[in-house]
């Protein structure tokens, strides 16, 4: 294994590190876990507030294209994608992307992804840092058709996240023309194009004419943008944003604050949340393609069989805690229930600063029926894969080395999240 200094570093190390940032490792990079004159508290109330500035140039990017390219990624991916949208009526549409998963013959996750659609022969998958030339391999050995390629783009690309509920505020300052760009842009869709993509889709540039793709997603739950752009415009690009955000109190925020926010979202972690395990009976299995009231399945996708005839059943749940002690997940953390009887592990523990209990009630410092006066004292909250069903309400204990606590299965943890908001409130 790589140490820390073999590790690659984004363009935007130098001003990182300039900042303050404590480093760590993310696939095959030195990414900033948070910085010295923030921390992790400031960074993750922040995006909930106000705005934060992502760097997430690590994460990978792969173009397939051509005519056959549509079923080759319906091969590859959970998603079908000609019944994605509009409660998995209508085919994913130019302009649009959804979040699928990818599978190995085992039914296990190689890693989770975004898709867009550029044109019905060229599409943009972003996936997990260090993890595009895995899935371009793994593209290719599938490959069955004719008439598509695959083809790593990461090198070409830059992307940084920009969220929270002033996000839009902040690239009205960015963008050439704002209103025609941001005044219809819903969830789960985006605009503009990049040249390595050539395709035809009207380009979206900002005051200095870079070219972007602007993509109504994210990684928080709450409202904001995916930037991606050019590599070599993608440092001048950080600089503006921050620049017009200061006066909305943006804030730099590290990937910590980017692993507590989405698990208070309740998005999981490949690899961590979703793994080397049957990726069936989560929170996120809405990406396997079943047909309307049924179990089975309206495709076929590898890892599909093992789906249908698992050798062993687990459930993975979301949990919140009554207070901010946590454990360390991990193989060692183990979860037991109110009979001290073991029911599996613990897959992510974290505190989530941003919301309390008030009278058994979570809330959250976004919610509009919040208690009046309040202030978050924090929740600890995660996943959890256990062997048995579970219902909302159901009490676990959490135990590794040096503490055991109490969690409740919960469908909710941080309300109020902004993510789907209309840009008009």
């Amino acid at each position: 294994m790589k140490n820390s200094t073999d590790a690659k570093k984004t363009i935007l190390y130098d001003f990182h590190k300039s900042k303050g940032a404590k480093f760590g490792r993310f696939g095959e990079y030195n990414m900033p876990l948070w910085y010295e004159e923030t921390g992790i508290k400031k960074e993750h109330l922040s995006v909930i507030s106000n705005a934060g500035l992502f760097d997430t140039s690590h994460m990978d990017q792969i173009m397939i294209s051509g005519k056959d390219a549509l079923s080759l990624i319906n091969l590859c991916c959970t998603r079908d994608l000609l019944k994605c949208l509009k409660n998995n009526t209508s085919a994913l549409s130019t302009g649009k992307c959804v979040y699928s998963a990818v599978l190995d013959h085992n039914g296990w996750l190689i890693d989770d992804a975004i898709i867009y659609r550029f044109s019905s022969e060229t599409y943009m998958i972003v996936v997990n840092a260090g993890m595009g030339d895995k899935l371009v391999n793994h593209f290719i050995e599938n490959n069955k058709y004719n008439n598509a390629s695959v083809k790593n783009i990461s090198a070409s690309i830059g992307k940084i996240d920009l969220q929270g509920p002033f996000s839009a505020k902040i690239m009205e300052d960015i963008l050439f023309e704002p209103k025609k760009v941001l005044c219809d842009m819903e969830y789960f869709s985006f605009k503009g194009t990049h040249d390595i993509l050539k395709t035809k889709l009207p380009v979206v540039l900002t005051k200095k004419k870079e070219k972007i793709i602007l993509s109504r997603t994210g990684y928080t739950g709450e409202f904001g943008y995916e930037i991606y752009a050019d590599k070599s415009d993608h440092k001048n690009l950080w600089y503006d944003i921050i620049k017009a955000g200061k006066k909305f109190n943006l804030v730099c925020c590290g990937l910590a604050s980017r692993d507590s926010l989405r698990t208070g979202a309740m998005l999981p972690l490949s690899q961590k949340d979703i793994g080397s395990w049957l990726f069936i009976n989560n929170p996120w299995d809405f990406v396997l393609p079943f047909k309307k009231n049924s179990k089975e399945f309206s495709k076929e996708f590898i890892g599909m069989r093992a789906l249908q005839n698992p050798k062993k059943v687990q459930y993975t749940y979301p949990f919140a805690g009554f207070d901010l002690k946590k454990v360390m997940a991990g193989e060692n953390s183990f979860v037991y229930t109110k009979d001290n009887e073991k029911a599996g592990r613990v897959l992510t523990c974290v505190s989530e600063m941003a919301i309390s209990r008030e009278n058994s009630l979570i809330f959250s410092i976004a919610s509009k029926n919040k208690p009046e006066g309040f202030k978050p004292k924090g929740v600890v909250c995660g996943f959890i894969l256990i062997d048995r069903k579970a219902e909302n309400g159901d009490i676990f204990y959490l135990k590794d080395k040096r503490r055991k606590i109490k969690v409740e299965i919960v469908n909710n943890i941080r309300p109020a999240r902004t993510a789907r908001q209309a840009i008009t409130e």
